[in-house]
């Protein structure tokens, strides 16, 4: 069994409140794709005097449905319950993902320190003990920023982007196709800042771990320290570890800053192209001015996915780095071994 498979396996008893938290994401998803919709009605049939289409007619019997204020209420009124009803999702579902989160990190860790426990003395001389507890304690966390930090939101956004882009095909396929472009772009950042994204927040987090050591070794030693005046040898390992991570924790923020640059101007550049040629359609009177501002809101909601799914590395690259170190260990075969004739340490008595 592999390391990857070993952390993954700690989220199987949370699959209940995981399916919840999925189901929610995809109702997210459709209340999405409807948020446009009634600025499209207002302006291509409200303002316009025009007749609704067959599939909506029914709303022409609601109360006044069949007066231009009428029409205008109730499409006001569909906006605002779209918009509260993807709050009320989103807040569910966030409490929902904080609940099951915890739960799989406190799994992890416990079965960590479990396992840490079981470890021969030979493993535990050979490793810091500050170094280990923050294995425990931070690291286990990757679990929860694996799972729903990174691979959630992924698939969320997936099916976000295949529900606007199915949307966008419907209304003008030239202009979808435009809209894609930018996909193999943000692909190929992904290549470019993934590896140095990882490899540097792993260092920043081994640094990371040797302080919380050092600080672990000096503190429990406090007598012996003051009593040979050792302070400022402490002082000084300090230092040099601080400096260490504090310019490991920068090359780490400046790999972000460049991905997001490239990430946001990509974007950027996208929607400009689709805003421009979605004009000319209009001009040409392929393209309802409607439907040009749904489509250039579904291009944002478009681009959000991708844009989730490239910043989704700057989250998986943390993950990855603690799943390292939490692996390091459960992969480690060094386990007291109890023989089968073992005989029960007495209990002393008085």
């Amino acid at each position: 069994m592999t390391g990857w498979v070993q952390i993954a396996r700690y989220a199987h008893p949370s699959k209940g409140g995981l399916s919840i938290v999925f189901l929610l994401m995809l109702i997210a998803v459709g209340l999405e794709v409807l948020k446009p919709w009634p600025l499209k009605l207002i302006v291509d049939y409200v303002l316009k005097g025009k007749p609704l289409p067959d599939s909506i007619s029914g709303i022409g019997s609601l109360p006044a449905g069949g007066t231009p204020l009428g029409l205008l209420g109730w499409f006001s009124a569909g906006t605002v319950l779209v918009f509260l009803a993807h709050r009320l999702t989103s807040t569910i579902r966030g409490y929902a993902r904080a609940g099951v989160g915890m739960r799989m990190t406190y799994n992890l860790g416990w079965s960590l320190f479990d396992y840490l426990q079981r470890l021969s003395l030979r493993f535990h001389s050979r490793h810091q003990t500050g170094d280990l507890v923050r294995r425990v304690t931070t690291d286990s966390g990757c679990i929860r920023e694996l799972i729903l930090g990174a691979f959630m939101p992924a698939l969320a956004s997936l099916f976000n982007l295949a529900a606007m882009f199915v949307v966008m095909w419907k209304l003008d396929r030239s202009l979808a196709l435009l809209s894609i472009l930018v996909a193999p772009v943000l692909i190929l950042f992904i290549r470019l800042f993934s590896g140095p994204m990882m490899e540097r927040t792993y260092r920043h987090q081994q640094i990371e771990g040797k302080m919380m050591s050092l600080a672990e070794q000096t503190l429990t030693a406090i007598p012996l320290v003051q009593s040979f005046g050792r302070e400022d040898d402490a002082d000084r390992k300090w230092g040099g570890l601080s400096q260490s991570s504090f310019r490991a924790y920068l090359g780490t923020i400046l790999s972000q800053m460049q991905f997001k640059i490239g990430v946001s101007g990509t974007t950027a550049l996208g929607a400009a192209m689709v805003m421009a040629v979605g004009g000319f359609h209009v001009i040409r009177g392929s393209l309802t001015v409607g439907s040009l501002i749904v489509f250039l809101s579904y291009v944002t909601a478009l681009y959000a996915p991708m844009e989730t799914l490239a910043y989704l590395f700057t989250s998986f690259a943390s993950a990855t780095a603690r799943a390292r170190r939490v692996i390091e260990i459960l992969e480690v075969q060094d386990r007291v071994q109890e023989t089968p004739d073992a005989v029960p340490f007495p209990v002393p008595v008085g």
